[in-house]
């Protein structure tokens, strides 16, 4: 809609509507087989923008927007049938989306399509409803030399999930439930399928799920502009932006994470335990998960300057702010101890004696729900939230540009193009990691809390109900496994740019475009470990207390790129300089044709070298040694055969010693 109101006012509107079905089928095709999606789409929203001159130069602009799509991102819904309702698997919910997924641990000549069957596990959030409101009003002025411009932006959000996934339940069968204890060759005798028949359940998981979380947060950005011609050739440009993030709440406070200041019953009062948002007895009596932050003033500056009528130079300078993406405070069992459960049995001998038995059904939960106990989680994983994870990250960018006209319709722009960002969001923070000072400790650290080793390192329980190895004592909170921490403003990243571009505008029948940066991103975190921020895996720092260690040339690094584009008329065909007077048909078929081209030729990325021996601090992986700086290989690229030729030198590396890092 676009509709004219007066001379003064004018009206423009949109409303748009999807609905869509995505279907992933995996090795078998079919809803009930393991790999199969299906994402059913619906998504609507509303724009409407309203312009008011009120003078030729005063100009007011209100707009708005409204966006509803359920699901959000890569959630999805299976199925909606009841595969439960046919196996009745007691202890299951008759109503569990999907159907409960069967792996069979696969023994010599079993095909692997048939190892699992079901696709309890492919099951997301249901309801995923994500809404959006946004509100912007702004206001241009053009008095005298000023260009002032002035606005303000509201936006509401809205998240509403939970979290299914798995509630139908995991079962593993193994081939040594069926298997000859007595037998040397225990561990290959017996029938994972042949387990499954007499009901011996291995291993098992589930999922009992918490209620329905609603999320909220707001957001507020206003700014000031100013473009002052100073003079006929120079023009100056000032600018302020500030925004308020509010804090994120959940309505109902279906949340909980790790406080690690509050003792920790469990643990003999040691630091570390869940807390539960909301009010009661046992709860923090608030449903505010992340403060607010109100120090976000961005200013910005600009300057033009017009050597003569064909030069210009440019420079700028400004601070920008990057927000975490709040979104992950819905990844459903991160935050939901205490009101939903993870529950996991497995065979404590090897198969012999089952887990349970498919027909006596899955045992009884240990902790009725909710339960506000700060210890349950002890012994497991927990999720913190970094006490700065509502301060969004720092930008500063700054730019010097040169622009050129050249003759032939030709322009050179020539720029120095930087930045620098703090405060990034990586996997490199590990707050329960062992510190790298006791690697001196060498197999000391795998050895048993009441170990005669541990006892001669003079190292004991950190609290006495403690059960587990050297290592794990040595954590800083002993009573955690995995400490997953999704907000880590830790990263750090540098950018410095050549960046030439040689544009020519059409003419005699040729333009084209040729661009060339030079370019280095170094740094940690912003690139390299950003899809890692569970705090686990293979982009995970070595050493979290020297996280320095991996500064290193950034995953996203090219050091040479360069764009060729370009598109050439013929000169054939009427009013062109052959075939000027060529007959109707003639032309038609032999006029007015074009060549193109794009080309696009780029350094790779940076070959990441891992290996080494492992180090029990519960970090990321070791890398080895580099000892040669002749990385490659001397084998001439123009004859690699990389079936037989290796690309990298692998010389030019050597092993660490144990326990020390690479």
């Amino acid at each position: 809609m676009d509709q004219v109101l007066s001379d003064k006012q004018r009206l423009s509107g949109a409303f748009w509507h999807v609905t869509n079905d995505t279907v992933i089928n995996g090795p078998v095709a079919g809803e009930w087989n393991p790999g199969f999606r299906k994402t059913p789409t619906n998504a609507a929203g509303i724009r409407l923008n309203h312009f008011y001159y009120i003078s030729p130069s005063l100009v007011h602009h209100v707009g708005f927007g409204y966006t509803l799509t359920e699901p959000t991102w890569t959630l999805w819904k299976v199925d909606d049938r009841k595969g439960n309702q046919t196996l009745q698997i007691p202890g299951i919910p008759a109503d569990a989306n999907g159907f409960p997924d069967l792996y069979f641990d696969r023994t010599s000549g079993q095909a692997e399509i048939y190892q699992w069957l079901g696709n309890a596990q492919e099951n997301g959030f249901d309801p995923q409803r994500y809404t959006n409101w946004t509100w912007v009003d702004d206001l241009s002025w053009v008095k005298g030399r000023h260009q002032l411009k002035f606005g303000t932006m509201l936006r509401l959000r809205n998240n509403v999930a939970r979290d299914l996934d798995n509630v139908a339940g995991t079962f593993e069968f193994s081939q040594l439930s069926t298997s000859q204890p007595n037998s040397p060759d225990f561990s290959n005798l017996g029938n994972a399928f042949a387990s499954f028949l007499l009901g011996e359940v291995f291993s098992s998981f589930r999922q009992i799920p918490a209620p329905e979380q609603n999320f909220r947060d707001w957001f507020w950005a206003g700014y000031a502009d100013d473009a002052i011609k100073l003079r006929p050739n120079l023009t100056l440009s000032l600018g302020l932006r500030y925004e308020i993030p509010s804090y994120v709440i959940e309505r109902d406070g279906i949340f909980s994470f790790l406080d690690l200041s509050r003792p920790n019953p469990g643990a003999d009062g040691r630091p570390g335990a869940l807390v539960f948002l909301g009010g009661g007895s046992g709860r923090t009596g608030t449903n505010q998960i992340f403060p607010g932050y109100h120090k976000s003033f961005s200013p910005r500056f600009g300057l033009s300057y017009a050597l003569n009528p064909k030069t210009v130079v440019r420079l700028g300078y400004g601070l920008f702010r990057i927000y975490p993406n709040y979104g992950r405070v819905n990844s459903g069992i991160f935050w939901n101890s205490g009101f939903g459960l993870l529950q996991a049995v497995s065979s404590t001998d090897q198969g012999l004696t089952p887990a349970f038995k498919l027909d006596g059904g899955w045992p009884a939960p240990p902790v009725s729900l909710p339960s506000f106990d700060p210890s349950q989680n002890n012994g497991g994983a927990g999720s913190w939230i970094n006490q700065d994870a509502n301060r969004p990250a720092l930008m500063q960018s700054w730019t010097f540009n040169i622009q050129r006209e050249l003759p032939f319709n030709i322009l050179l722009d020539a720029s120095y193009v930087g930045s620098k960002s703090n405060g990034l969001w990586t996997g490199l923070e590990d707050i329960n990691q062992v510190h790298s000072r006791y690697l001196s400790l060498g197999n000391t650290l795998n050895a048993d809390i009441d170990s005669p080793a541990a006892a001669a390192a003079g190292i004991t329980r950190p609290y006495p109900s403690f059960q587990g190895s050297v290592a794990q004592a040595l954590r800083p909170f002993p009573q955690y496994t995995t400490i997953w921490d999704m907000f880590q403003p830790t990263g750090y990243d540098l950018y410095n740019s050549l960046q030439i571009r040689l544009q020519k505008r059409y003419s005699d029948g040729l333009s084209f475009l040729v661009a060339y940066t030079l370019s280095k991103n170094i740094g940690f975190g912003g690139s390299d470990t950003f899809g890692d921020l569970f705090g686990g895996g293979g982009n995970k720092g070595i050493d979290t207390f020297n996280r320095k260690l991996e500064r290193s040339l950034e995953n996203i690094d090219r050091t040479h790129v360069f764009v060729f584009s370009w598109t050439y008329e013929l000169p054939f065909g009427r009013n062109k300089r052959i075939g000027n007077n060529w007959n109707p048909v003639f032309n038609h078929i032999l006029g007015g044709w074009q060549i193109n081209s794009i080309e696009r030729y780029q350094s790779e990325t940076p070959l990441r070298v891992r290996g080494g021996p492992g180090l029990p601090l519960f970090g990321g992986s070791n890398r080895p040694n580099w000892v040669s700086p002749n990385v490659r290989s001397s084998v001439d690229m123009g004859s690699f055969d990389p079936a037989q030729d290796r690309y990298l030198n692998i010389d030019a590396f050597s092993r660490p010693a144990p326990f020390t890092i690479g």
